[in-house]
Formats: structure tokens, sequence, C-alpha cells
């Protein structure tokens, strides 16, 4: 199997920011659920690790601040995933943990747009 070129990996990493933010209230709950613990957990764990990071930030397709931004969200996912309790779609929009990552992985999405790349 080809490992993926850098462009690819840059590519795969912006798209996961189509999978979360704030606009999954807006969602109905079932694809809410599914965008959250489907497409962004695949996403967290392939494309906001600390290899996949690193190797962005070395070909200059994010900067310091977006790495640290990344680490941060990915940490708040996993943290917030590894508690079942909150899973359900009225717990996670009522919860002040989710907005506060829903608004870290929008704020990213913007400065990824603002991006050359």
């Amino acid at each position: 199997m080809q490992e993926l070129t850098v462009a690819e990996k840059y590519s795969f990493f912006k798209d996961s920011f189509s999978h979360c933010g704030l606009f999954l209230l807006d969602l109905n709950d079932e694809d809410l659920l599914y965008y959250l613990f489907e497409e962004f957990d695949m996403d967290a764990i392939s494309f906001l690790q600390t290899t996949m990071l690193e190797s962005l930030r070395q070909s200059g397709y994010i900067n310091d601040e977006i790495v640290s931004m990344c680490q941060s969200l990915r940490d708040m996912y996993l943290k917030l995933e590894n508690n079942p309790k909150i899973w359900r779609a009225e717990e996670i929009r009522s919860s002040s943990d989710w907005l506060e990552l829903f608004r870290l992985a929008d704020k990213i999405h913007i400065q990824l747009a603002e991006n050359i790349h």
C-alpha cells in the first residue's frame, strides 16, 4: 500500500473539521452522533495524532499554534469519548465541555481556511 503524500494528508486533516464544530448542534440527533462518534472519531485518531501533526508542521502546512490547538482538541475529544455517560445527543447539546470542543474545532477550521494551502 502506497503511503499518502503530505498534500493528501493535509487534505484529509482539513476535512476532519467538516466532521466537528458548532454546526453539529443544528443536526438531528442521529447525524450529530454519526459525525461525532464515527467520522470525527476516526479523524481524531488518524489525523490529529502527534506524528501526523508534526509531519504537516515540518512540511509548512500548519504552524505551531495549529499543532497546539489540534493536540488540545484531540485530548479533549478522547477525554469526552471515554465518558459514555455523555454520549447521548441531548447531553452533548447541553454540555459546556462539548461546546468548548466544538468552538475549538471551529477556531482551527477558520485558521486553516485562511491558510494558503
